[in-house]
């Protein structure tokens, strides 16, 4: 059982097995050298998962945690749409952290791959089916091409319906959706409550998000202030992971993680939620939504899975990732993660 600490609630009935209510299987992939960094961070996640017969595998190759960054988006037919990882905060002094995703093994079989033409991070996309939230720093990324072209490229190769554009988090220097909105069903999102820091960025959003004809529910947000090249994410919760059956909530050690426990178990009356303790992982920037590449594929195809080489098409520009904090612990750690 995961530990309870000071202001987390658990919630009853923790520790029962749900299984995957779908016919869909997931497996959710981390760096191999999260385990190592981040121990008790690893092992609420391995509990919580193999509580709800979801599978964790790890990924040897990384040169970094954060796999959302790098890792090919999988769209709602289950195509992966790939991109060009550069971002403005690793380009001086951090370039050693930028994985080329393909050397990144062992991966799924990608029975399908297409690329994006864009510049982008992984962390800035938040889909839910054919609809998908991206801050404006993705015009920043890509100053080479018009808003339209971007839009008009996001779009196609993630086969949208709806792209909602957001504003940026003033002083964010990652500007990703991912630690900003989380959705919560087809037509309701999870929003950070920016009121207490920056009303006028909290009234943007929530209009934004509401004339996209959202249903909006705010979460706390109590962000850390911390010295380093890095901002912390101590305080984010809408940095969630939602998986079958359940949901995966970071939580800090602090008074709000029991208002966000009670506000996402509100939302989520279908899933058991799960206290994750992030602090350590949060301090280097990111949490649980960042550090986890989830994969979802039919039962029936699950035996047909396997590592792969992938020989892309002419023209395909190849993604490049990973972020954050230098690295200087090894690749061994006190578990096995084999895949």
């Amino acid at each position: 059982m995961i530990t309870k600490r000071p202001h987390v609630v658990i919630p009853a009935g923790y520790g029962q097995v749900v299984k995957n209510p779908t016919n869909q299987s997931t497996v959710v992939y981390v760096s191999a050298k999260l385990g190592p960094r981040h121990g008790m961070f690893m092992r609420d996640m391995r509990q919580a998962l193999g509580q709800h017969d979801i599978e964790l595998r790890a990924l040897k190759g990384a040169r970094d945690i954060w796999l959302r960054d790098f890792c090919p988006i999988q769209r709602h037919d289950g195509v992966f749409v790939s991109f060009t990882y550069n971002p403005d905060y690793l380009r001086i002094g951090y370039k050693h952290l930028i994985t080329d995703w393909i050397k990144v093994k062992p991966l799924p079989e990608q029975m399908k791959l297409v690329d994006c033409g864009l510049v982008l991070d992984g962390g800035n996309v938040v889909l839910q089916g054919r609809s998908a939230i991206v801050t404006k720093k993705v015009f920043d990324e890509n100053p080479t091409l018009s808003h339209a072209e971007v839009e008009k490229r996001l779009r196609d190769s993630l086969e949208l319906d709806q792209l909602i554009l957001i504003p940026n988090e003033d002083g964010d220097i990652f500007g990703h959706a991912d630690g900003m909105v989380a959705w919560a069903g087809s037509d309701h999102v999870l929003m950070n409550d920016y009121r207490r820091l920056d009303l006028m960025l909290h009234r943007e959003l929530k209009k934004t998000l509401m004339k996209a004809g959202l249903d909006v529910d705010e979460i706390p947000y109590v962000p850390c202030f911390r010295n380093g090249r890095f901002p912390s994410a101590e305080g984010t919760y809408s940095n969630l992971l939602i998986l079958p059956g359940v949901v995966l909530l970071p939580v800090y050690g602090i008074k709000a993680d029991e208002r966000a426990m009670i506000r996402i178990e509100a939302v989520f009356g279908n899933r058991q939620v799960v206290p994750i303790r992030a602090s350590s992982v949060a301090r280097e920037g990111g949490c649980v939504h960042c550090v986890t590449w989830e994969i979802r594929h039919r039962e029936s195809n699950r035996a047909e899975y396997r590592s792969i080489c992938v020989n892309h098409k002419a023209g395909y520009t190849r993604s490049s990732a990973s972020r954050r904090r230098r690295c200087n612990a090894s690749d061994s750690g006190d578990m096995d993660w084999s895949c």
